[in-house]
């Protein structure tokens, strides 16, 4: 009736854009693509191939071509590169008038790369790679108490809305690392700010600074699980049962919550050289559908990122990658937000959520 394109249909001729192969020189041991260039164009191993990505089209062999891989939202939209996704960051207010600021809570195993996406977001915002003292790769982490960064949109900028929390990595049960106790403490906003976790002394009424009564903003609003690509396959059963009591803990808080999957340039060698192959790579599709039946949410809460470790610049794509996954958090707080704190009289009064942010096609990533 309004000559709207189809969502599949839209799907598949954005992935012929956004996909398109690399100029010259690719990678070696790379296979013919029908898919960019009927002619002599190579693809690199792991790149999604679709004979024709248009329903019901057949392949010169009368093959119906395979259904398309799970779509993350963040393929469909139109986000109009780099420079909006960072002006929507800046400018971002929460829907929820009572928030002053978004408080995300990273959570992972050692070496997940739960510090590094902090830094890589830091980064992406200051337009350089940041060299800071908490990123390392020590095989209990680095990280032993609480602490939270302001995320600014440039060096001595104004803070953004944003704040992203950082805590003792997760460990094989609860002996090991960031307990369930704790875990909830901080989540529910009795953790002080800079507590030193210990796992012999959980956070209780007598812990210094414990907050008895914390405000919504000293609570968490969204929970992130850190999840290494290279490790997924191999999660311990200890493991997959601390995320996922962590994970069904938090959904009766009415917290909304999503997986960040890193390192996904060491798993696929097409993704190593340009992320903008992340949605069509099948080795990061199964990495994606084994993280979220680890955590115990559905693949589309599977935000695929690539931190900035040894890099000396940013980059475009890298980027891309980064801020829209920051995006699509702080959507997931705003829905869940919208819906379980309705505005009350004293919102009414308070400044308007920012409406570019919200009005805004979120989910194309449109990169270089």
């Amino acid at each position: 009736m309004h000559n709207r394109e189809h969502p599949g249909g839209l799907y598949h001729r954005l992935v012929r854009q956004l996909l398109r192969p690399q100029p010259q020189g690719s990678p070696e041991g790379s296979e013919v693509c029908t898919t960019h260039n009927r002619g002599q164009t190579t693809c690199p191993p792991g790149h999604l191939h679709h004979p024709m990505l248009q329903e019901g089209h057949k392949d010169h062999q009368g093959h119906q071509p395979p259904e398309p891989l799970p779509v993350h939202p963040a393929i469909i939209q139109k986000a109009r590169g780099r420079g909006s996704l960072r002006k929507n960051l800046v400018s971002f207010k929460p829907a929820c008038r009572s928030l002053n600021r978004v408080r995300v809570l990273l959570m992972g195993p050692a070496g997940s790369g739960k510090s590094s996406f902090i830094n890589s977001v830091r980064s992406v915002m200051f337009g350089r790679v940041l060299l800071l003292p908490f990123i390392g790769t020590a095989t209990k982490g680095f990280i032993k108490k609480l602490k939270s960064y302001d995320i600014r949109s440039e060096r001595g900028g104004k803070p953004t809305a944003l704040t992203l929390c950082d805590v003792l990595a997760l460990g094989d049960g609860e002996r090991t690392g960031l307990t369930l106790t704790d875990a909830l403490a901080v989540i529910k906003g009795y953790a002080p700010e800079g507590h030193d976790f210990q796992g012999e002394a959980p956070i209780k009424a007598e812990t210094p600074g414990y907050r008895p009564v914390p405000s919504i903003n000293d609570q968490i609003h969204c929970a992130v699980f850190v999840l290494n690509a290279c490790q997924i396959m191999y999660t311990s059963d200890d493991l997959t049962e601390t995320l996922r009591t962590l994970q069904a803990e938090i959904a009766d808080l009415d917290i909304p919550q999503v997986v960040l999957l890193t390192h996904v340039d060491q798993v696929c060698h097409a993704v190593q050289e340009d992320v903008k192959f992340v949605y069509s790579s099948r080795i990061l599709q199964e990495k994606m559908q084994k993280a979220a039946e680890v955590v115990g949410l559905p693949v589309s809460y599977v935000l695929p990122v690539k931190n900035y470790s040894s890099e000396l610049s940013v980059s475009y794509n890298t980027d891309i990658l980064l801020l829209s996954a920051v995006h699509h958090i702080l959507q997931a707080v705003d829905d869940t937000y919208e819906e379980n704190h309705p505005p009350t009289p004293a919102d009414a009064s308070a400044e308007p959520p920012s409406a570019e942010f919200h009005n805004k096609p979120s989910n194309l990533l449109i990169f270089d």
